[in-house]
């Protein structure tokens, strides 16, 4: 589908935005998350477009947008148009997304910090909470493919397969369709999302697939807990008093084993 490059920013920014927040996107919300330089009611013509093209559909007429399984499918495929050129990395690089989360979330702890003078926690969700939101089963080359889940905490996991034989696209096709309508809202990794994986109505064919592409969901990394950053502290230490300078330093040294 050939979109013009402003309609695959906006639908891009619904997507990553509906992701984050589960909520219907606006064009003000829009605006002002997106910083497009362009007016309210271009986009608002813009998201008409996109939802008569199907990509974008709205819940009820006072509502924002949110993505079709079409709109999905074409922002993941921008991951993987992303992917051309460079044969020896097949995966969409996250480091660099998780790097600027974390650098957002070290700003709003110290900007809590500075506002309030106290010492400021901010958590960031753990993967272990994380459950999909959508997945793409995407045919790459004749003898490989990709899984992409999008999580509901905004995450992106992906793994690449590489098959025995060609690619049978009604195969990929179907997997789309079933890991969709029986794994959205499961949590990453858990018993249900095996069971679902397995289950006895699956023929041969159909679970030996889903038994291959299924390690993208099951056995994606579970870490330790929420990361927690911490804001303040060395205000915290000049505002204490001699007398609880001891349990401030016990708090610190908990605070750093985070």
């Amino acid at each position: 589908m050939q979109l013009s490059s402003r309609k695959r920013e906006i639908l891009r920014h619904v997507v990553e935005e509906y992701v984050a927040t589960g909520q219907p996107v606006g064009s003000r919300s829009l605006l002002e998350r997106s910083k497009l330089s362009v007016s309210s009611s271009t986009v608002r013509g813009e998201l008409a477009e996109l939802e008569t093209l199907g990509l974008l559909t709205q819940p009820h007429t006072s509502a924002g947008r949110l993505p079709t399984d079409s709109g999905y499918r074409l922002y993941t495929e921008e991951l993987v148009e992303a992917l051309e050129g460079r044969p020896d990395a097949l995966g969409v690089d996250l480091r660099a997304m998780r790097d600027e989360v974390e650098d957002a979330l070290r700003a709003t702890t110290d900007m809590l910090s500075r506002a309030t003078h106290l010492l400021a926690l901010v958590s960031a969700p753990s993967l272990e909470t994380a459950t999909i939101r959508h997945v793409e089963v995407l045919a790459l080359q004749p003898t490989s493919v990709m899984v992409v889940a999008i999580t509901s905490t905004g995450g992106v996991t992906k793994r690449v397969f590489r098959l025995d034989g060609p690619v049978d696209q009604g195969l990929v096709s179907w997997a789309s369709e079933y890991l969709n309508e029986r794994l959205t809202g499961v949590r990453l990794g858990s018993s249900t999302a095996r069971r679902r994986l397995e289950e006895p109505d699956l023929s041969p064919r159909e679970r030996d697939f889903l038994g291959l592409l299924g390690s993208a969901i099951l056995d994606a990394r579970v870490d330790d807990g929420p990361q927690v950053f911490v804001g303040g502290a060395p205000g915290l230490l000049e505002e204490t008093r001699a007398e609880e300078l001891e349990a401030t330093l016990r708090l610190l040294e908990l605070l750093e084993r985070r």
